[in-house]
C-alpha cells in the first residue's frame, strides 16, 4: 500500500504482485523495494537480450565525473555513486559509455544518457547493448573455375589505407573479422600461372557483417606459340640428354 520511508531515503513502492492460491500448498512470494535513487543498468547481447558478461563501462554525470565503473556481470549492475556515502544518484542527467567490449563482440559506440527524476527514479530501464563479432569471409577465385586458388598475397586496408589484414591465399576462403566500416581488398602478389588482379574492391562491413562473400578472380596467363616453342625445345633437349 505504501513504501519504507527511511531517515536516509525514500523507497519506491513494489509493483503489485499477483498470486494464486491452491489447495494444501504453501505460498511463498518475495517483495522486493528499492531506493529512489537506485538504478539498475543492464549490458545485452543484441541478439538475444541475455546479459552480457565482460564489458567495462563508466557512468559520468553532466558535468562529466565519473560517478561508477565496473565490468558488467551476469546479473543488471546497480549503480554506486562514488560521490555520496550512501552510493546513491542524485537527480540529473547521466551518460552511460562502454571503454572495453566483452570478448567475442564490437565495442559500443552509442553513449546511453538518461536522466534520474526528482523523486530518483528512471522513465525505463537503462540498456546497452553489442553487437557480436562476425567474420567476414573472401574468397580468392580461378575466374573461369571458380575454385579457390592458392598462392595470392592479398591486403584489406580501412578507409584511412591502414592495412588490417594480409595473407596468402589457400585452397579454402579467408576468414577475418572487422569494425563497422568501409575496407578495400587488393592482391599483391599473383598466384604462379595467374595474371595480377588490378581491381580494387571495395565493401562495407555493417553491424558486423558484410553485405556477401567478398570474391577476387585471376585470369590465367595464356600460354602463347612462343612458350609453345620454348617448352617443345627443353623437352627435346631433356630427352636427348
Amino acid at each position: 500500500v505504501s513504501a519504507p520511508d527511511t531517515a536516509d531515503f525514500k523507497y519506491v513502492k513494489s509493483p503489485d504482485l499477483k498470486v494464486t492460491i491452491e489447495a494444501g500448498k504453501t505460498i511463498k512470494q518475495t517483495v522486493v523495494n528499492t531506493g529512489t535513487t537506485d538504478v539498475s543498468i543492464s549490458k545485452q547481447d543484441a541478439t538475444t537480450g541475455k546479459e552480457l558478461p565482460g564489458a567495462k563501462l563508466e557512468l559520468r554525470n553532466d558535468t562529466g565525473t565519473i560517478v561508477d565503473s565496473w565490468t558488467s556481470t551476469t546479473t543488471p549492475h546497480i549503480v554506486k555513486n562514488k560521490e555520496k556515502a550512501d552510493g546513491k544518484l542524485i537527480p540529473g542527467k547521466y551518460c552511460l559509455k562502454e571503454t572495453i567490449a566483452p570478448e567475442g563482440y564490437q565495442l559500443s559506440t552509442e553513449e546511453v544518457c538518461f536522466m534520474v527524476n526528482n523523486d530518483g527514479g528512471v522513465d525505463e530501464p537503462v540498456v546497452m547493448k553489442n553487437q557480436p563479432k562476425t567474420s567476414i569471409k573472401i574468397s580468392k577465385q580461378d575466374i573461369t573455375t571458380k575454385k579457390e586458388l592458392p598462392g595470392a598475397k592479398l591486403t584489406v586496408k580501412d578507409a584511412n589505407g591502414n592495412v588490417v589484414d594480409s595473407w596468402t591465399s589457400g585452397t579454402k576462403p579467408h576468414y577475418l573479422t572487422l569494425p563497422d566500416g568501409k575496407y578495400t581488398l587488393i592482391e599483391v602478389t599473383a598466384p604462379k600461372g595467374y595474371g595480377l588482379s588490378e581491381e580494387v574492391i571495395t565493401f562495407e562491413v555493417k553491424a558486423g557483417e558484410a553485405e556477401k562473400t567478398v570474391v577476387m578472380t585471376n585470369s590465367p596467363i595464356p600460354v602463347t606459340a612462343d612458350m609453345n616453342i620454348t617448352l617443345i625445345v627443353g623437352s627435346l633437349i631433356a630427352t636427348v640428354i
